[in-house]
């Protein structure tokens, strides 16, 4: 029985790889081209790859929403 579930298994990858699902082995690049992956992280318009710097953005911009509140500024101020 494990050898027709093995080929029902197979015949379901490949109906799978016959509608576009199937990934292609990567290309190895020539020797001399180096490939690297990095994360990137984005902070509004801002983007970084180290991410203590993008932290540190998003605590600027954080600050920046609440200190004219406490400074006064935005605030109505037509009823004084």
């Amino acid at each position: 029985m494990a050898s027709g579930s093995g080929r029902q298994q197979q015949s379901a990858l490949g109906a799978w790889e016959s509608e576009g699902g199937h990934l292609a082995g990567a290309v190895p690049s020539p020797p001399a081209i180096e490939t690297s992956l990095r994360e990137e992280y984005r902070v509004g318009p801002y983007r970084y790859t180290d991410r203590a710097c993008a932290e540190a953005e998003l605590r600027r911009q954080q600050a920046n929403l609440i200190a004219p509140t406490i400074a006064g500024i935005g605030k109505d101020r037509s009823h004084v």
